[in-house]
């Protein structure tokens, strides 16, 4: 760790002394600053030399070796022999649902929830899972994506005329776990030991299935997220009655080993349109959004 440390403040040293802007405007680091420049001066010169693709992949930098030294770099190959493939987008999903809880009443651009959300997992994330697709995307802002289509596909996310492909917002069967999900202190872990599921959805979701069962539990979570308001809205429990039926019904589909995924995408969505399409449901978000107290859940949940 010493070495690694080192070697980070040697080529932060290097670079700062490389680079000698005659000014600095922005609101990132002036070191921030002159990587920027460094950046773009190497893609300047990819272009003047029609040189695009970098060659070296990704994996073998990975087992290669780098160092700061008489003020030059070193650079020691080595061949990649295991590639980590770093997370899979289905690690992101139990994670991404509770990030949209905190952020329900934000309402941001995909591209914007994305970015805030690989900020929240950072320190979680391998170098690997930056990598570049050919795209020029990086891996973890995709396989984010991947993660939230799923979520869609099987109604987790809602896909109505409001959203479309604009925004991602929790539908409600997804709200009831996502507020069961965020008084674990392990919400935000994106890897446990074993992410196998036959049901196309992380476990950590699908273990709450019982959760749905339970009227009055899932009355108090809902109102322990507009903590101290959390008695006023008689919304709550008539949704959750009258949406009760088919929310088990969904969570029946969702885990049921004898049918293939295709099924259970078309079937979990066809039930998440029934209970969306509940006439008290817009009172209840009208109300919930309203007295959500975000801030009160950051201050007790937020991995921040």
């Amino acid at each position: 760790m010493n070495d690694t440390n080192n070697r980070n403040k040697n080529l932060d040293l290097l670079i700062s002394n490389l680079l000698l802007p005659d000014r600095f405007e922005g609101k990132q680091t002036i070191l921030q600053f002159k990587v920027d420049i460094l950046e773009r001066i190497i893609e300047y010169w990819r272009f003047k030399n029609h040189y695009l693709e970098n060659r070296l992949s990704f994996e073998d930098f990975q087992s290669s070796g780098f160092w700061v030294e008489d003020e030059a770099i070193k650079f020691k190959y080595g061949r990649s022999i295991f590639s980590n493939p770093g997370f899979k987008p289905i690690d992101y999903q139990a994670a991404l649902l509770v990030f949209l809880l905190l952020n329900y009443k934000e309402n941001l651009p995909i591209i914007q929830i994305i970015e805030n959300f690989i900020h929240t997992i950072w320190d979680q994330l391998s170098f690997i899972d930056f990598k570049k697709t050919k795209t020029g995307v990086y891996r973890c802002f995709t396989n984010v994506r991947f993660a939230a289509t799923t979520l869609r596909e099987y109604g987790l996310l809602k896909y109505t005329r409001k959203e479309a492909y604009k925004t991602w917002t929790l539908s409600f069967p997804a709200l009831l776990v996502a507020a069961k999900m965020i008084r674990n202190t392990d919400c935000f872990r994106i890897k446990e030991p074993d992410t196998k599921s036959i049901f196309g959805i992380n476990n950590k979701i699908i273990v709450y299935k019982d959760l749905l069962g339970n009227f009055e539990e899932c009355a108090g979570l809902l109102m322990g997220l507009c903590y101290p308001h959390q008695d006023i809205f008689p919304s709550f429990k008539q949704v959750i009655e009258s949406t009760k039926k088919f929310v088990l019904e969904y969570w029946d589909v969702l885990t049921n080993k004898d049918i293939n995924n295709t099924e259970r995408r078309e079937a979990g969505y066809k039930y998440m349109q029934k209970i969306e399409n509940e006439v008290r449901l817009t009172n209840f978000y009208n109300d919930f959004s309203a007295n959500l107290n975000v801030e009160y859940l950051k201050s007790k949940f937020s991995p921040d």
